[in-house]
């Protein structure tokens, strides 16, 4: 077997079985892993812990890593870092220039090209310009719901000499249908403007994303809840991630379930604390604490905004149960959960893409339905205004998410009640991670893939080179994240909440008004609406009777009619 090459964040790694064969390595080296107060990108986190893994346990007996002449000298102190991650298993590590790369990559017998992250052009630009022997190129996508990505990532996977032998490797079966419609859409959208049919011609292979069940295991908890001045008796509801509803998940409802739950009749044999702890990346710490504080539970939600990266393992090992409440379409994975789960932790988690895969619903925690409808008509054309470095749009679908108010309730009470429940499923949970989500089985994975596709491309050459499809489909490519969608026109009701928000004695929880993604007068005629049909209506009357303007428009008045449910104001009749 000849050199992989591998990527990661510009870093480029080969891998070679055969130490006669001269190896290839790559660019930049990934940024070091966040520190306190430093937001934390998951997809960031995966290209690095990609890379090590690979080091780590691949069975390659030579590496070499190409760098640019600013970072040869940081290359070296890596490599002697994955020296010590493999334990003593031999191995050569070698670090070159990257110039050696352009001289040309067919003197280094490179085998295969794997990169963390969807570096299309590079990774193509380097095989068709500096090689004339074929090798396979997997790459690995993070975010899909961009919509910078549809052009600079994914027109060029139509547009470059994609082969039947390259792949990208998708992290959940969910987000493989997303990219297939994505990639499909933007060819259509590119022979109706110009008139020429491109299409992807290689293939969509599904690895899960892993874990280090070395750094991630079972705990003493007493000794981790001192170290961490959290409380030691309670039973501890975990949170860690970015306290953000623009590009993560809307943490309100977490909240009045939490209420629900420590505030039932039926009293807890033990006190329960909610601890939220991440980066502060949207300032919605202090939206957090004034939510707590209204719903009586300020004394028992701990809001920690300055979570150490390096140090997050130690509070998995303190919770008694973690909770993944992800509503956005940029949460494609989702590597907490996993995090949770080899840390012997039961998770509860939305039935959302990635998570669905990872999380086994009464093994290893719950799964919560989630509930999503079209809504997306006047945000997908305007999305390169609301979108980076904002979110709006990813904010305004979001919001129209939701997360079965009922269900996450139960639940979280089942686990908060029951010890005996918790500690069965959160050894279930260790077990099922060792079993299929280690890195060292993630990697095994992608060695497998890269011998097939290597002997595919066995003897291939490559040719000498020759010299409005932006606006995101978003219902249309992300409705499988959800557990089901919205019917065409279901019945509605009002629930007692929302009734009480109808006639002005509760206030309507409009957090993000100021956002312009939520306009509580439309929302207020929608319930306005329902209270007055005592039988419920049809979503259609609904929005009729709501008199949505020429501003809100219908799209934006199904967006908002969904907000209702996602808040437990109003329910689907499916009596």
């Amino acid at each position: 077997m000849a050199a992989i090459l591998v990527s990661n964040c510009g870093s480029w790694v080969s891998l070679q079985r055969m130490t006669r064969a001269k190896v290839v390595g790559g660019f930049f080296l990934y940024p070091d892993e966040p520190r306190g107060g430093q937001t934390v990108f998951g997809a960031g986190v995966a290209r690095r812990a990609i890379l090590d893994a690979v080091m780590r346990h691949g069975k390659a007996e030579r590496y070499a890593l190409f760098a640019s002449p600013y970072e040869l000298a940081k290359a070296g102190e890596r490599v002697q870092v994955w020296y010590r991650l493999r334990r003593g298993r031999p191995a050569q590590i070698d670090v070159h220039p990257v110039w050696s790369l352009i001289e040309g990559v067919d003197p280094f017998g490179l085998h295969h090209w794997f990169s963390s992250e969807l570096d299309v052009e590079r990774a193509f630009h380097v095989r068709q310009w500096f090689a004339r022997r074929a090798y396979p190129i997997t790459l690995t996508h993070h975010t899909l719901s961009y919509q910078w990505s549809l052009h600079h990532q994914l027109l060029r996977l139509l547009l470059e000499d994609v082969r039947p032998y390259d792949s990208v490797i998708c992290t959940s079966t969910a987000s493989r249908t997303a990219l297939r419609h994505l990639l499909e859409y933007i060819s259509e959208q590119f022979a109706r403007s110009y008139g020429a049919k491109l299409s992807y011609r290689g293939r969509l292979d599904v690895i899960p994303l892993g874990v280090d069940t070395d750094r991630f295991r079972p705990r003493p908890q007493r000794e981790l809840r001192e170290q961490l001045e959290l409380p030691l008796d309670a039973v501890i509801v975990l949170y860690a991630g970015r306290l953000s509803a623009t590009d993560k998940g809307d943490l309100v409802p977490l909240l009045r379930a939490f209420r629900d739950v420590v505030g039932a009749p039926k009293k807890l044999r033990r006190p329960a604390s909610l601890v939220l702890a991440g980066t502060n990346r949207r300032k919605d710490s202090a939206l957090l604490r004034e939510q707590a504080a209204q719903l009586g539970v300020g004394s028992q939600v701990h809001v920690l905004e300055e979570l150490e990266p390096a140090h997050r393992h130690l509070l998995f090992g303190a919770a008694d149960v973690f909770v993944a409440p992800a509503d956005n379409i940029q949460e494609t994975f989702g590597l907490t959960p996993l995090e949770a789960m080899a840390s012997g932790v039961p998770v509860i988690a939305a039935d959302w893409d990635g998570y669905r895969d990872t999380v086994l619903h009464g093994h290893t925690g719950f799964l919560i339905p989630t509930l999503w409808g079209k809504c997306d008509e006047d945000l997908a054309p305007g999305a390169a205004v609301l979108g980076l470095p904002d979110f709006l749009d990813h904010l305004a679908l979001a919001q129209a998410t939701v997360l079965d108010p009922g269900s996450l309730r139960r639940h979280l009470d089942l686990l908060v009640r029951s010890e005996e429940l918790r500690r069965r499923l959160g050894a279930e949970a260790r077990k099922h991670v060792m079993r299929t989500l280690s890195w060292k089985r993630v990697v095994a994975a992608c060695e497998t893939l890269w011998a097939g596709l290597g002997r595919e491309a066995h003897g291939q050459t490559i040719a000498p080179p020759p010299g409005s499809y932006t606006v995101p489909p978003f219902f249309e490519a992300f409705a499988g994240y959800a557990t089901r969608t919205l019917p065409e026109n279901p019945r509605l009701r009002i629930t007692r909440e929302g009734r009480a928000v109808a006639a002005g004695k509760a206030a309507l929880p409009a957090h993000y008004v100021d956002a312009g993604v939520l306009d509580p007068k439309l929302a207020q005629a929608i319930l306005s609406a329902l209270a007055r049909a005592r039988r419920g209506a049809p979503l259609e009357q609904v929005i009729r009777a709501a008199r949505p303007t020429a501003r809100w428009g219908p799209s934006r008045a199904r967006r908002h009619v969904l907000w209702t449910l996602k808040y437990g104001l109003v329910e689907l009749d499916e009596s």
